[in-house]
């Protein structure tokens, strides 16, 4: 592209003309400078001067029309090339912004990656936290249950002492009555003793006195 505007650039020669022979040019330099000269010995052709001018004519319009197609040609170009910058820029700037989100996409990744890693330490932690909670209420139903069994020995045994309790209050009342029998017999039998001594024991006294006796053997 360069190239094509320098050579737009450069001045087509004027003494040159594309497709031109040698001999055209000298026979039109030799016709010039024979007109220019007034030299009237020389002989011109007529006809000849009128079909290389024609030729020339025909070479400039050629000229002319490579030049209008050149241009043209250069013209296209420079809108192609117009438009392929304009589509460079467009790209260079979807390119930027597509780097732009990219960046932003690697740190959102980034981010969600250590958000993952921070949420499975916490999972490992709660996952240890439950197993040792698990060991813990395993420990404590065990322990419930070594209570409870306490408790139920201890319920069994509050029971017996209910039960102790009751067979010697029951024993003590019966002991309260056979003191109280063994008081009065004591209390008949030094009645008794008295009036042998004093010799009025009669024969109701003797079944009396062996009954106190054998009370106080049994106490």
């Amino acid at each position: 592209m360069r190239e094509l505007e320098r050579q737009q650039k450069e001045p087509v020669p004027r003494n040159t003309v594309p497709g031109l022979s040698a001999a055209t040019l000298a026979s039109l330099g030799g016709t010039s400078s024979r007109r220019g000269s007034g030299d009237t010995g020389s002989i011109v052709d007529p006809d000849a001067s009128l079909s290389e001018l024609r030729d020339i004519y025909d070479l400039k319009d050629q000229i002319q029309d490579v030049e209008g197609r050149y241009m043209q040609g250069l013209k296209e170009l420079k809108d192609s090339l117009t438009e392929v910058e304009e589509k460079y820029k467009k790209a260079m700037v979807s390119n930027a912004q597509l780097d732009n989100e990219k960046a932003n996409l690697i740190y959102q990744v980034d981010t969600l990656k250590d958000v993952v890693e921070e949420m499975e330490e916490l999972m490992s932690e709660m996952h240890r936290e439950t197993e040792e909670k698990s060991k813990e209420l395993e420990r404590q139903k065990h322990t419930c249950n070594v209570l409870q069994h306490k408790i139920d020995e201890l319920k069994e045994g509050v029971r017996q002492r209910d039960e102790l309790i009751e067979a010697l209050e029951r024993q003590k009342e019966y002991f309260d009555c056979i003191r109280n029998e063994r008081d009065e017999l004591r209390d008949e039998l030094a009645v008794l003793s008295g009036n042998m001594k004093t010799g009025e024991v009669c024969h109701r006294g003797f079944p009396q006195a062996r009954k106190a006796m054998k009370i106080l053997l049994l106490l």
